[in-house]
């Protein structure tokens, strides 16, 4: 078991790489850098010059992206989406393929080594829990579920660069890659078998308030972040602290929800004497991330922050999911 609960830790690690990198790759403009998927314009191993592709490189791939954009859109006119479908078969940017950058090629590249990585682990994670089936069946369960996940979050890999980073399909993608983290704290917990702390039903109730408010800043940064790529597109070579004023209300509404979470957090502090397990490192996850947005408002969103601050939002959810599976109410 402690070398089972060795590898479930080090894979929760390697999920979090697979975020920071992702958001690398969305902070560097580097999603398009390969047209293809799972491969890198037709290679395992990508091209570092352009002379190493084909000249017309761009119909070949705008062709195959026809291709796979159709049979998704099929795909969402089966199960209701018809609405969806119909837009992204009447949007012509889509099948409008970028230059060839060998930075951004490569970006993209080391992103998807990650998430093989990380894929692999879980999948290991997955065979090794078998042993433990009699033992605790959650154990399995749990393993199977985010070996499904990640390999749907891989195959939603695939419809991102299909579709361009159609923001709804940008959603989904973080969406399943935070159910994967609470997941894997929850699976964590499990192998750990630790004594759960006793908290009053106000501190528990808490504890899960923050914990699903954390969820909603995180879909809601990723809305932010979809606006401020097409405000900034609008507006080449503008003033970037204009670029606030015109997010919508979405925005304030996040910067309020941080301020729940700090004054909640505050609270649980307050009420359990700092004794409740993983509050010292919420805290100062917390405390970190805060600033990170903070810097982001008043400093124009410089670029270098964004996957910090995605990351401190991220690490700051496995936390209270932490904090909820060691408590319960006295």
């Amino acid at each position: 078991m402690k070398g089972f609960l060795k590898l479930t830790k080090i894979t929760l690690v390697s999920i979090y790489l697979v975020i920071i990198a992702g958001s690398v790759v969305r902070m560097s403009g580097s999603g398009m850098g390969c047209p293809d998927w799972p491969k890198c314009f037709g290679q395992w191993v990508p091209p570092t010059d352009i002379s190493q592709i084909p000249v017309n490189y761009k119909e070949i791939y705008s062709a195959k992206r026809a291709k796979k954009l159709e049979n998704f859109c099929r795909l969402l006119d089966k199960t209701g989406f018809q609405s969806e479908a119909n837009a992204m078969r009447n949007d012509p940017s889509l099948l409008e393929e970028q230059d060839f950058n060998a930075a951004k090629t490569w970006t993209e590249y080391v992103n998807r080594l990650i998430g093989f990585i990380s894929g692999n682990l879980t999948l290991l994670q997955f065979v090794i829990s078998l042993w433990f089936f009699k033992r605790n069946k959650w154990i399995t369960i749990l393993s199977f579920l985010n070996l499904v996940l990640i390999m749907l979050t891989a195959w939603f890999g695939a419809v991102v660069v299909a579709t361009k980073i159609v923001p709804w399909v940008l959603t989904v993608h973080m969406l399943l890659a935070l159910v994967i983290i609470l997941l894997q704290v929850r699976l964590i917990a499990i192998c750990q078998d630790l004594p759960k702390v006793k908290v009053s039903t106000p501190v528990r109730w808490v504890i899960g308030l923050i914990l699903f408010i954390a969820f909603a800043q995180i879909l809601m940064g990723t809305q932010i972040r979809q606006q401020i790529d097409v405000i900034a597109e609008a507006h080449q070579g503008g003033s970037r602290h204009l670029w606030i004023d015109q997010l919508s209300t979405i925005f304030y509404v996040h910067r309020s929800f941080s301020w729940m979470i700090v004054l909640s957090t505050l609270f649980i502090w307050w009420k359990t004497q700092g004794m409740v397990p993983g509050i010292k490192g919420l805290f100062t996850v917390i405390g970190i991330a805060v600033i990170s947005g903070a810097l982001l408002s008043y400093f124009a969103m410089p670029a270098i922050l964004q996957p910090i601050h995605l990351l401190l939002s991220t690490i700051m959810l496995g936390f209270q999911m932490w904090m909820w599976k060691r408590t319960t109410v006295a």
